[in-house]
């Protein structure tokens, strides 16, 4: 193995597709959690509905806040270029709980685990889903100021990167900021000092993605006791609701006269909702039913309404956080007695910049801040922000029988196990006002049923109207203290998932006592339980009333299995206690989790009651923890010699908690949840590159009570690969993966990709330690140097070189290879955009789909390129190439091979990017891809670009889209991209409608369609069914230009293929025509042949140009394809 010395400026790919951990970094120079926090658990990153393979609809460049490029294609792949002047800088990929992709530049991992950076900084996926491209600048961020610090100097550092000041948010302390895509790396060292290990300047607090969040989605009103209240005579008249949403149709009949102030913080034309979400809000929380004679009325119909738009009619991530802080503080400054907000994002360990303009707000204006708690659930832990904040009133969702719907978002809160949310409210099948702009309002109808928890919040909103108007005085928090004190509790729901239990407004707007504070969160006690300090906690009750109130006590308690709790475990110090009228009166509450019981989340509610009038809930919650213990990690180099430069990740065999260390210092101290754990750790000599770099693995280490476990880097051995007959080679990259199956049953993977330029070991603590369901895998790519002799740029060849390793992790690795061992791959790197440059990888897998990582080689086009491959009984190679303009970065094309197997001592030669660019379904990768029927369901991924080769792939263009059933359209692309449409049992006609136009400098396929007409019926069982879609490849033997000769008939040859997996009739009829003036006529072609293989006959005129085709087929199930691709070649004389 020849390793290169100092940094390789090339392009880092990636791709992490299948069940992928949240995992930790891999070597850098400092290395450390993932999850920006020194808390164990490893939140969730952003709320988009993209997936790692899913990322979105075509490859997007993305500029993250350090400078550095990365291009995301559909299949999840990363290529990375380092920014301006960041030679040496290592890369860690990974995916999260949720599937998303992040890339985080070494010299920011020391940031993000001190929480200087919010970690979405570095989430991918995330930013393609929000549209946070190099075409529209920088990636947008919220910069807030050193707390009382000097936040001119903080400007100025913003100015100097080149960034500009979008809006204040002096309720964070800080601003919006939009820098430049091409001064990033400028403004990141503005903002930070150091190499690396980077800090944040003096003047800067911390960095956040100003990302953009989402909307959360009769007889409820009755079903809260409104009635009651609007019958004393209080319907909210004088109170203030201001709905945070996407905007309110003010002229819809049961608003109409309800809007006293409007203010539009979005980028649309006007506060009106495209959307249809903030006047569904709206009307549940203050509409007056005048549509539908009063029947539909919201909670609070007298009470008036500000109208905050905050979010755009997009279908998801349509919300930016600083449209939304900035609308907090519009309405906290227009009086809002209550602000409605249907809408979050996952929750991160801390106080995030919307949960602290919540707090900040409450506490400076005495808003109530509703909000809803999300529709992640139903698994623990999923309440999003900001209804997470201490001040606001979360709120989930419950149907009409008071039972959860699966989807509400259940609590704890992340971090600290306090209780969100708070209450809840109905959303399920929830009937109000529609708006007449959104284009999914039938015409002339008033009305919509929507669910969510979006739908559950207004009805705490308008609840707390009523209680305004009743008490013109009180507080956000006065209110949230009657509202949480008068709801009714659901046993045996738990108090994590219900708070303190339903909304009930007929007992609310009369309630005369307070409770303070009106949960009580007692945290989390550590395990071992003999010796915790018994917790005591005062409920402090005030009546606001003009008579004393006797209080009668009553305590319910439930373990975390939903049991009574242990007898003593929880006590009040009185059972009853009187509070006189204008006064208070105090209780003592105590929980001693020293006593024997079940360790978990304990929960239940204190119930101060006075006749069958009063009644006071108060919800309590503690979090008695599993066993585990104090373990003391100690890093040694190779040396043996403490270090610091590491970081060791544990990943739960159980189906618990990972855990991720890195920048405490050393030794690292942690408490760590009793269980089995594969164990990991980088240990790095030094930052400088040259240092030697090991990696350390137990596949099963048991933790149960407190231990050291020492680290040491001697125990690693050197890997060493070579090809005996090509001496010019150098290793480029080495990565180092494995996958297992936990004691849950999940299967687990993860990589370590590393620059080849380093000295690398590895090893398993114990060599000899075999364990059953572990497989690793060691990835080894060799290459020449190009012309240049300093970087691969041009490289004449490649060597990819895999070993795979049953029940064990190798300690060290040698091997050599000739190339007579090794299968041979001719690639022809075909130029489809003159002066472009490509990129192609390889990747690894042995049947279940498990792509690794590797850099990516660049190539100046058309170019040839010879690559090896080593071969192994299951073992297949799948390739991706892409390419990009150079002046303009602008890339035309991502192109991606089928899964292959290569045997040794053969020699195949594939195309790439050679023409016709058109509609192809040859490589698909997974089930999930393409356009297929499972039961009643269609998955649409129709596929308009690959290559005259059969690669599938995506143009740089967002592709369109329509699907109908019998001639009505049933989805087109305001879905979404890759929607589940619901169809009808019965066989039906559909026809599939698709267009991309990509865009410059693309010359070939500058508009690509496909009109598709097929028959479906319902599938049985749950594997997806493909459906008979055609497409027609065209591979015309060109020139290196992809030129083709003018004046001559040209012959070329065309396959008919439907989808793999398909059952489509036979071929029936084929016809193609061709046009010479880019579609504006047509003419028919010569076609011979039968089946599905044909050759085509095109005359060309003795004129410079292009050349137009357009196909079709039809088979003997009357399924049938019209595709066309405008400019499919060029023809010169």
């Amino acid at each position: 193995m020849r390793t290169r010395r100092g940094p390789w400026r090339g392009l880092l790919a990636a791709v992490l597709v299948g069940s992928l951990l949240p995992a930790g970094f891999g070597p850098g120079a400092g290395t450390a959690s993932p999850t920006g926090a020194t808390d164990t658990h490893a939140a969730g990153a952003g709320s988009v509905g993209a997936s790692v393979a899913r990322a979105g609809d075509v490859a997007q460049e993305l500029v993250l806040i350090t400078g550095d490029r990365v291009t995301l294609n559909p299949t999840g792949a990363v290529r990375i270029e380092p920014g301006e002047g960041r030679d040496g800088i290592n890369f860690a990929t990974y995916s999260d709980a949720d599937e998303h992709v992040h890339v985080v530049p070494s010299d920011a991992v020391d940031l993000l685990a001190r929480g200087g950076l919010d970690r979405n900084l570095f989430d991918v996926t995330a930013l393609a889903a929000y549209g946070y491209d190099s075409r529209r600048g920088g990636t947008p961020l919220i910069v807030t100021y050193v707390r009382n610090g000097d936040s001119s100097a903080a400007r100025v550092r913003i100015a100097k990167g080149g960034a500009r000041l979008a809006r204040e948010l002096r309720s964070v302390g800080g601003a919006a900021v939009q820098p430049s895509s091409v001064t990033a790396a400028k403004l990141w060292n503005e903002i930070t000092t150091g190499a690396g290990r980077r800090k944040l300047r003096p003047e800067i607090g911390q960095v956040w993605l100003d990302r953009k969040l989402n909307l959360h989605l009769d007889s409820s009103v009755p079903q809260v006791g409104a009635p009651t209240a609007w019958a004393a005579g209080y319907d909210g008249t004088g109170a203030k609701i201001a709905v945070l949403d996407s905007g309110v149709d003010a002229t819809h009949p049961d608003l109409a006269g309800k809007v006293v102030a409007a203010q539009n913080f979005t980028s649309e034309a006007d506060a009106g909702d495209l959307l249809g979400h903030g006047t569904h809000v709206a009307s549940i929380a203050a509409g007056t039913g005048a549509a539908s004679d009063g029947a539909r009325r919201g909670v609070a119909p007298g009470a008036s309404l500000l109208n905050g738009k905050v979010c755009t009619a997009a279908a998801s991530n349509n919300c930016p956080e600083s449209a939304i802080i900035a609308g907090m503080q519009w309405a906290a400054q227009q009086g809002a007695d209550v602000v409605n907000l249907s809408l979050g994002g996952l929750d991160t360990v801390g106080v995030d910049p919307m949960e602290q303009a919540v707090n900040t707000l409450s506490a400076q204006h005495g808003t109530l801040f509703v909000v809803s708690a999300g529709n992640r659930g139903p698994g623990e832990m999923t309440v999003e922000s900001p209804s997470t904040a201490d001040a606001a009133l979360s709120v989930g969702a419950v149907g009409d029988d008071d039972h959860l719907p699966y989807f509400t978002a259940r609590g704890p809160r992340i971090g600290d196990t306090a209780i969100k949310p708070d209450l809840t409210a109905p959303g399920v099948s929830i009937t109000a006002a529609a708006s007449s702009t959104a284009p999914s309002t039938p015409l002339g109808e008033f009305y919509v049923a929507n669910e969510g928890t979006s739908m559950a919040a207004p009805h705490v909103a308008g609840a707390a109207a009523i209680l305004a108007q009743r008490n013109p005085g009180w507080t956000g928090t006065q209110l949230k203290s009657a509202l949480l004190g008068s709801a009714q509790p659901h046993d045996p729901t738990p108090i994590f998932e219900q708070g303190a239990g339903r909304l009930d407004v007929a007992r609310g707007y009369d309630q005369r006592l307070l409770a303070d504070p009106p949960s009580l969160s007692l945290g989390r006690q550590q395990y071992p339980h003999h010796d915790d300090p018994v917790l005591n906690r005062t409920v402090t009750y005030t009546n606001t009333g003009t008579s004393a109130v006797t209080l009668s006590l009553d305590l319910t308690t439930r373990d975390p299995n939903g049991s009574t709790a242990p007898t003593g475990m929880f006590a009040l110090s009185a059972s009853s206690v009187t509070v006189p009228a204008g006064g208070s009166a105090a209780v003592r509450f105590s929980a001693n989790t020293a006593l024997d019981g079940p360790e978990g989340h304990y929960g239940g509610t204190i119930t101060a009651t006075a006749g069958g009038d009063v009644r006071v809930v108060t919800p309590y919650a503690v979090d008695r923890a599993v066993a585990g213990g104090e373990v003391t990690f100690r890093h040694l180099n190779s040396v043996g010699e403490p270090t610091s430069e590491r970081s060791t990740i544990l990943f739960s065999l159980d189906g618990g908690e990972d855990y991720f260390l890195g920048t405490e210092s050393e030794p690292i101290t942690r408490y760590i949840r009793a269980g089995t754990y594969f164990l990991q750790s980088w240990i790095t000599d030094s930052a400088d590159f040259d240092s030697r770099q090991t990696m350390l693995v137990n596949p099963s280490v048991r933790i149960d009570r407190d231990q050291t476990i020492t680290l040491d880097a001697r125990l690693g051995r050197p890997v060493d690969v070579d090809v005996t007959d090509d001496p010019n080679e150098r290793t480029l990259s080495v990565e180092l993966g494995y996958w297992w199956r936990d004691n849950a049953g999940n299967t687990r993977s993860y990589g370590n990709l590393l620059d080849g330029g380093r000295p690398l070991a590895f090893g398993q603590v114990d060599p000899e330690q075999r364990t059953p369901g572990l497989t690793s895998f060691l990835n080894v790519t060799l290459a020449e140097p190009g012309p240049g002799g300093d970087d691969f740029v041009n490289s004449p060849r490649s060597y990819h070189l895999l070993k795979r390793f049953d029940q064990h992790v190798p300690t060290g690795f040698t091997q050599t290879y000739s190339t007579a061992s090794l299968a041979r791959v001719d690639a022809r790197l075909a130029e489809s955009t003159p002066n472009t440059r490509g990129n192609k990888s390889s990747y690894p897998s042995f049947g279940e789909q498990r792509w690794t990582g590797q850099f990516a080689i660049q190539f100046d086009l058309p170019f040839t390129h010879t690559e090896y491959y080593s071969a192994a009984p299951g073992l297949r190679w799948f390739s991706t190439f892409g390419d990009h303009h150079p002046p303009s970065r602008t890339s035309t094309i991502s192109l991606q091979s089928a899964p292959r197997a290569y045997p040794p001592g053969t020699t195949v030669t594939e195309g790439w990017n050679e023409p016709v660019l058109g509609p192809s379904y040859s490589a698909l990768l997974v089930p999930s891809d393409g356009v297929h029927r499972t039961g009643n369901t269609i998955h649409l991924d129709p596929m308009l670009i690959g290559d005259g080769s059969g690669h599938s792939g995506w143009a740089n263009a967002t592709p369109r889209y329509t699907l109908r059933r019998n001639g009505t359209v049933i989805a087109d692309s305001t879905s979404g991209p890759w929607p589940d449409v619901t169809v009808p049992a019965t066989r039906s006609t559909f026809r599939l409608e698709g267009r991309v136009e990509p865009m410059a400098p693309a010359e070939l396929s500058t508009l690509v369609t496909a009109v598709w007409t097929f028959g479906s019926r319902t599938t049985s069982g749950s594997t997806p069914v493909r459906l008979p879609l055609w497409t027609v490849s065209f591979r015309p033997v060109l020139d290196d230009s992809n030129v083709a000769k003018a004046g001559t008939t040209f012959t070329f040859p065309a396959t008919l293929a439907a989808q793999p997996g398909s059952s489509p009739g036979s071929v029936r009829k084929v016809t193609v025509q061709y046009s010479t003036n880019d579609g504006t006529s047509w003419s028919n072609a010569a076609v011979s042949g039968s089946g599905n293989t044909r050759t085509v006959s095109v005359p060309h005129p003795n004129t410079s140009g292009f050349v137009s085709l357009r196909a079709t087929v039809t088979d003997s199930a009357n399924n049938s394809v019209e595709q066309t691709v405008v400019r499919a070649y060029k023809i010169a004389p």
